[in-house]
């Protein structure tokens, strides 16, 4: 049997991730990682789920409807970035290390947010480990 944790994942335009397992669900933990590590004005591009809707008032919240076979919005207002990013993450699991336990998942989230920043980058993925284990 396969259970569901909620799992809040930030991205941006920059090379920055950030992936936190929200246990409890609340809306009140998501005001306060996004009070803390989003400023403002800023852009946020979200489906319709509806804890997304405490956004509307101090950032600039666009929304597209998958319960209305919406994916795109004149071009650019999608969520394939996240969504890419949770299908990494699956693969990763499935593939990799077949089974995660939930209490370490929230260290497997945080490796694939890593690889996942820097999947992109020119330095060998080794190397730039190695380079923060020594340093």
């Amino acid at each position: 049997m396969q259970s569901f944790l909620p799992l809040l994942v930030l991205s941006s335009t920059k090379p920055y991730s950030f992936a936190q397992l929200n246990v409890g669900g609340k809306q009140v933990y998501i005001n306060n990682i996004l009070s803390l590590l989003v400023t403002t004005p800023t852009r946020a591009k979200t489906d319709g789920h509806g804890a997304y809707r405490i956004l509307a008032g101090e950032y600039q919240h666009e929304v597209v409807s998958h319960q209305n076979d919406e994916y795109v919005r004149e071009g650019k207002i999608h969520t394939n970035t996240i969504e890419g990013y949770f299908s990494h993450l699956k693969r990763m699991i499935g593939g990799t290390h077949i089974h995660v336990s939930k209490k370490y998942l929230q260290q497997y989230v945080n490796e694939h947010s890593f690889r996942y920043v820097y999947r992109k980058e020119e330095q060998l993925m080794f190397h730039r480990i190695l380079g923060r284990c020594v340093a």
